[in-house]
Protein backbone atom coordinates (compact mmCIF):
# COMPACT_ATOMS: atom_id res chain seq x y z
CA UNK A 1 0.00 0.00 0.00
CA UNK A 2 1.38 3.40 -1.03
CA UNK A 3 0.30 6.73 0.46
CA UNK A 4 1.84 9.71 -1.31
CA UNK A 5 2.35 11.30 -4.70
CA UNK A 6 2.56 9.50 -8.05
CA UNK A 7 6.34 9.42 -7.82
CA UNK A 8 6.18 7.20 -4.76
CA UNK A 9 4.14 4.63 -6.71
CA UNK A 10 6.69 4.77 -9.51
CA UNK A 11 9.66 4.24 -7.21
CA UNK A 12 7.93 1.46 -5.27
CA UNK A 13 7.11 -0.44 -8.48
CA UNK A 14 10.80 -0.81 -9.32
CA UNK A 15 11.36 -3.02 -6.29
CA UNK A 16 8.37 -5.32 -6.78
CA UNK A 17 7.84 -8.47 -8.78
CA UNK A 18 4.13 -8.71 -9.51
CA UNK A 19 2.70 -7.84 -6.09
CA UNK A 20 -0.50 -5.74 -6.46
CA UNK A 21 -0.15 -2.12 -5.36
CA UNK A 22 -2.89 -0.14 -3.60
CA UNK A 23 -2.16 3.57 -4.16
CA UNK A 24 -3.94 6.21 -2.06
CA UNK A 25 -4.07 9.93 -2.81
CA UNK A 26 -3.56 11.83 0.49
CA UNK A 27 -4.55 15.25 -0.94
CA UNK A 28 -6.77 15.15 -4.07
CA UNK A 29 -7.08 18.96 -4.01
CA UNK A 30 -3.37 19.38 -4.72
CA UNK A 31 -2.12 16.09 -6.18
CA UNK A 32 -3.21 15.08 -9.70
CA UNK A 33 -2.90 11.42 -8.79
CA UNK A 34 -2.79 9.81 -12.25
CA UNK A 35 -1.48 6.63 -10.59
CA UNK A 36 -3.48 7.16 -7.37
CA UNK A 37 -6.96 5.75 -8.10
CA UNK A 38 -8.20 5.81 -4.48
CA UNK A 39 -8.68 8.57 -1.92
CA UNK A 40 -7.75 7.88 1.70
CA UNK A 41 -11.38 7.35 2.72
CA UNK A 42 -11.61 4.58 0.10
CA UNK A 43 -8.81 2.54 1.69
CA UNK A 44 -11.16 -0.14 3.07
CA UNK A 45 -12.77 -0.56 -0.33
CA UNK A 46 -9.37 -0.85 -2.03
CA UNK A 47 -8.13 -3.44 0.47
CA UNK A 48 -11.30 -5.50 0.07
CA UNK A 49 -10.84 -5.42 -3.72
CA UNK A 50 -7.23 -6.56 -3.44
CA UNK A 51 -8.24 -9.48 -1.18
CA UNK A 52 -11.24 -10.53 -3.27
CA UNK A 53 -9.36 -13.23 -5.16
CA UNK A 54 -10.17 -11.64 -8.52
CA UNK A 55 -7.85 -9.76 -10.88
CA UNK A 56 -8.70 -6.21 -9.86
CA UNK A 57 -5.54 -4.52 -11.08
CA UNK A 58 -4.23 -3.18 -14.36
CA UNK A 59 -0.85 -4.35 -15.62
CA UNK A 60 1.00 -1.09 -16.24
CA UNK A 61 3.75 -1.55 -18.83
CA UNK A 62 7.27 -0.61 -17.75
CA UNK A 63 10.32 0.30 -19.84
CA UNK A 64 13.91 -0.79 -19.41
CA UNK A 65 17.37 0.14 -20.63
CA UNK A 66 19.89 -2.71 -20.84
CA UNK A 67 23.58 -1.90 -21.27
CA UNK A 68 26.17 -4.07 -23.01
CA UNK A 69 27.91 -4.57 -19.65
CA UNK A 70 24.77 -6.19 -18.19
CA UNK A 71 23.45 -3.26 -16.13
CA UNK A 72 19.71 -2.64 -16.28
CA UNK A 73 17.44 0.27 -15.38
CA UNK A 74 13.63 0.14 -15.36
CA UNK A 75 11.04 2.93 -15.50
CA UNK A 76 7.29 3.25 -15.05
CA UNK A 77 6.88 6.59 -16.86
CA UNK A 78 9.94 7.40 -18.93
CA UNK A 79 13.66 7.08 -19.53
CA UNK A 80 15.81 10.08 -20.38
CA UNK A 81 19.10 9.58 -22.22
CA UNK A 82 21.25 12.72 -22.25
CA UNK A 83 24.42 14.45 -21.05
CA UNK A 84 24.51 15.13 -17.33
CA UNK A 85 25.36 18.83 -17.87
CA UNK A 86 23.80 21.36 -20.24
CA UNK A 87 25.72 20.30 -23.33
CA UNK A 88 24.55 18.31 -26.32
CA UNK A 89 24.18 14.58 -26.02
CA UNK A 90 25.97 12.72 -28.83
CA UNK A 91 25.05 9.21 -29.82
CA UNK A 92 24.10 6.91 -32.68
CA UNK A 93 20.55 5.61 -33.10
CA UNK A 94 19.70 2.31 -34.74
CA UNK A 95 15.98 2.15 -35.47
CA UNK A 96 14.08 -0.11 -37.90
CA UNK A 97 17.18 -0.81 -39.97
CA UNK A 98 18.25 2.84 -40.16
CA UNK A 99 21.22 4.40 -38.38
CA UNK A 100 21.91 8.04 -37.62
CA UNK A 101 24.47 10.00 -35.60
CA UNK A 102 22.72 12.70 -33.60
CA UNK A 103 23.43 15.70 -31.40
CA UNK A 104 20.50 16.80 -29.23
CA UNK A 105 19.26 17.59 -25.75
CA UNK A 106 18.59 13.89 -25.40
CA UNK A 107 15.95 11.23 -25.94
CA UNK A 108 12.77 10.63 -23.99
CA UNK A 109 11.28 7.13 -24.05
CA UNK A 110 7.74 7.03 -22.66
CA UNK A 111 5.36 4.29 -21.53
CA UNK A 112 1.57 4.45 -21.54
CA UNK A 113 1.63 5.67 -17.94
CA UNK A 114 4.11 8.36 -18.94
CA UNK A 115 2.13 9.46 -21.99
CA UNK A 116 0.10 11.89 -19.86
CA UNK A 117 3.25 13.54 -18.53
CA UNK A 118 6.50 14.41 -20.26
CA UNK A 119 5.44 12.89 -23.59
CA UNK A 120 2.32 15.08 -23.60
CA UNK A 121 4.47 18.17 -22.98
CA UNK A 122 6.73 17.30 -25.92
CA UNK A 123 3.78 16.67 -28.21
CA UNK A 124 2.00 19.85 -27.14
CA UNK A 125 5.06 21.99 -27.78
CA UNK A 126 5.79 20.43 -31.17
CA UNK A 127 2.18 20.76 -32.32
CA UNK A 128 2.04 24.38 -31.15
CA UNK A 129 5.15 25.34 -33.12
CA UNK A 130 3.97 23.61 -36.31
CA UNK A 131 0.53 25.23 -35.97
CA UNK A 132 2.17 28.67 -36.08
CA UNK A 133 3.55 27.88 -39.55
CA UNK A 134 0.81 25.60 -40.83
CA UNK A 135 -2.50 26.73 -39.28
CA UNK A 136 -4.70 23.67 -39.33
CA UNK A 137 -7.26 22.09 -37.00
CA UNK A 138 -5.56 18.74 -37.71
CA UNK A 139 -2.31 19.96 -36.16
CA UNK A 140 -4.08 21.13 -33.03
CA UNK A 141 -5.93 17.82 -32.94
CA UNK A 142 -2.61 16.05 -32.46
CA UNK A 143 -2.41 17.49 -28.96
CA UNK A 144 -5.52 15.52 -28.02
CA UNK A 145 -4.08 12.19 -29.20
CA UNK A 146 -1.35 11.83 -26.59
CA UNK A 147 -2.89 9.23 -24.28
CA UNK A 148 -1.71 5.62 -24.55
CA UNK A 149 -3.34 2.82 -22.48
CA UNK A 150 -1.27 1.78 -19.48
CA UNK A 151 -1.25 -1.87 -20.62
CA UNK A 152 -0.14 -1.12 -24.19
CA UNK A 153 2.90 -3.31 -24.97
CA UNK A 154 4.80 -0.59 -26.73
CA UNK A 155 6.76 2.60 -26.08
CA UNK A 156 7.28 5.90 -27.88
CA UNK A 157 10.49 7.89 -28.16
CA UNK A 158 11.09 11.54 -28.96
CA UNK A 159 14.30 13.44 -29.69
CA UNK A 160 14.69 16.71 -27.81
CA UNK A 161 15.95 19.63 -29.90
CA UNK A 162 17.94 17.70 -32.53
CA UNK A 163 20.76 19.67 -34.16
CA UNK A 164 21.68 19.17 -37.81
CA UNK A 165 25.38 19.53 -38.69
CA UNK A 166 28.06 17.92 -40.86
CA UNK A 167 28.28 15.06 -38.37
CA UNK A 168 24.71 14.84 -37.04
CA UNK A 169 21.26 14.45 -38.55
CA UNK A 170 17.62 14.70 -37.57
CA UNK A 171 15.76 12.24 -39.76
CA UNK A 172 14.83 9.94 -36.87
CA UNK A 173 13.12 12.22 -34.36
CA UNK A 174 10.14 10.12 -33.25
CA UNK A 175 9.08 6.51 -33.31
CA UNK A 176 7.50 3.57 -31.56
CA UNK A 177 9.23 0.66 -29.86
CA UNK A 178 7.46 -2.67 -30.15
CA UNK A 179 7.89 -5.76 -28.01
CA UNK A 180 11.10 -7.67 -28.82
CA UNK A 181 12.25 -4.78 -31.05
CA UNK A 182 14.31 -2.49 -28.78
CA UNK A 183 15.81 0.83 -29.78
CA UNK A 184 19.61 0.65 -29.94
CA UNK A 185 21.62 3.66 -28.80
CA UNK A 186 25.43 3.89 -28.85
CA UNK A 187 27.00 6.63 -26.73
CA UNK A 188 29.48 9.02 -28.33
CA UNK A 189 29.93 11.01 -25.10
CA UNK A 190 33.45 10.73 -23.58
CA UNK A 191 32.05 11.63 -20.16
CA UNK A 192 28.86 12.66 -18.33
CA UNK A 193 26.55 10.58 -20.48
CA UNK A 194 23.67 9.24 -18.40
CA UNK A 195 20.33 7.41 -18.52
CA UNK A 196 17.79 8.65 -15.96
CA UNK A 197 14.70 6.76 -14.83
CA UNK A 198 11.42 8.59 -14.13
CA UNK A 199 13.13 11.93 -13.60
CA UNK A 200 15.07 10.78 -10.52
CA UNK A 201 18.69 11.95 -10.76
CA UNK A 202 19.88 9.30 -8.32
CA UNK A 203 18.22 6.53 -10.35
CA UNK A 204 20.58 6.35 -13.29
CA UNK A 205 23.19 4.51 -15.34
CA UNK A 206 26.39 6.06 -16.67
CA UNK A 207 26.31 6.11 -20.47
CA UNK A 208 29.68 7.06 -21.89
CA UNK A 209 31.65 6.22 -25.05
CA UNK A 210 31.60 2.53 -26.01
CA UNK A 211 28.40 1.93 -24.02
CA UNK A 212 25.47 0.51 -25.97
CA UNK A 213 21.91 0.64 -24.62
CA UNK A 214 18.98 -1.42 -25.82
CA UNK A 215 15.77 0.33 -24.75
CA UNK A 216 12.55 -1.65 -24.80
CA UNK A 217 9.81 -3.17 -22.68
CA UNK A 218 10.62 -4.48 -19.22
CA UNK A 219 9.88 -8.12 -18.43
CA UNK A 220 7.63 -7.12 -15.53
CA UNK A 221 4.74 -4.72 -14.98
CA UNK A 222 3.24 -2.61 -12.22
CA UNK A 223 0.06 -4.35 -10.94
CA UNK A 224 -2.00 -1.33 -9.89
CA UNK A 225 -5.26 -2.06 -8.06
CA UNK A 226 -8.07 0.09 -9.51
CA UNK A 227 -11.84 0.57 -8.96
CA UNK A 228 -14.24 -1.46 -11.09
CA UNK A 229 -14.83 1.56 -13.37
CA UNK A 230 -11.14 1.53 -14.35
CA UNK A 231 -10.62 -2.21 -14.74
CA UNK A 232 -11.67 -2.41 -18.38
CA UNK A 233 -9.63 -0.69 -21.02
CA UNK A 234 -9.75 -0.57 -24.82
CA UNK A 235 -6.27 -1.30 -26.15
CA UNK A 236 -7.28 -0.51 -29.73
Amino acid sequence: MVLGQDGLVVNTAKYLNGQPVIALNPDPQRIDGVLLPFDVHEANQAISLALSGSKVWRDVTMAQAMLNDGQRLVAVNDLLIRARTHVSARYRLCYEGREEDQSSSGLIVSTGAGSTGWYWSVLTGAAGIVACYVPSPKVRKVQEQYSIPWEHRGLVFSIREPFVSKTSGAEIVYGTIAENQPLEITSHMPQNGVIFSDGVKEDRLDFNSSAIAWVGLADRTLSLVVPASMQRVDLD
